[in-house]
């Protein structure tokens, strides 16, 4: 079976990450994953993920590197992550989503 993979924080983003996520696996016909790089907590990220069903991957180390080490997995057809902390500014995504997105073919 192939998964996407949302790669959550702990904040109530987590939630709109996860629902994004929910939709692309539909479309694809695909199950839903969640990935944590722990930092401080999981208990809104675990939460999240338990209000959709998903699966959580807690992980620990830097969390560009975790995302984009999980994401290579070849049952893993996409990724979904947040944009950005907060809304506007020069760029449209934030450091996360644009190293995720320059570093994987997913």
């Amino acid at each position: 079976m192939t998964r996407v993979l949302a790669a959550i924080d702990n904040s109530a983003a987590a939630r709109h990450v996860l629902s994004a996520a929910t939709a692309v696996a539909e479309l694809l016909g695909s199950d839903v994953d969640a990935l944590h790089v722990r930092e401080r907590g999981w208990a809104t990220a675990e939460a999240a993920a338990d209000s959709v069903g998903a699966h959580l991957a807690l992980v620990s180390g830097r969390a560009l590197e975790r995302i984009v080490q999980e994401g290579g997995r070849p049952d893993v057809v996409a990724i979904v992550v947040g944009a950005r902390a907060t809304p506007g500014g020069a760029r449209p995504a934030g450091h996360v989503a644009t190293h995720v997105a320059t570093s994987t073919r997913k």
